[in-house]
């Protein structure tokens, strides 16, 4: 799993659709289903869809034909406009005795 900068992206929940099964990436952007699920999907003849999901990332569907690896997904970033955000956290973090830098 990586950004549209091709940088990995850990913690992308991602799970299939019309089942139970869900994994998330790890740090390395690399996700893997256990052995039930693969002796599960060793059954199934149809093509798969993954729910890939992540906070401030667009959420997709991916249709494949067989969890087989490498599998190259790539996460878009949600952009906000101005508008839509519901709030803002403002910290003083940088702020000195001879005034502040952001």
């Amino acid at each position: 799993m990586q950004g549209f900068d091709k940088n990995p992206v850990p913690g992308v929940r991602i799970s299939i659709k019309g089942t139970v099964f869900t994994t998330y990436t790890n740090k390395n952007g690399e996700f893997s289903f256990g052995k039930a699920v693969k002796s599960f999907l060793s059954n199934k003849n149809a093509a798969l869809i993954l729910c890939v999901s992540k906070e401030c990332f667009i959420s997709r569907e991916v249709n494949i034909e067989r969890l087989q690896p490498p599998l190259r997904i790539e996460m878009e970033p949600k952009l906000l406009k101005i508008g839509q955000m519901e709030e803002v956290i403002v910290t003083a973090s940088g702020l000195d005795k001879t005034g502040f830098y952001i």
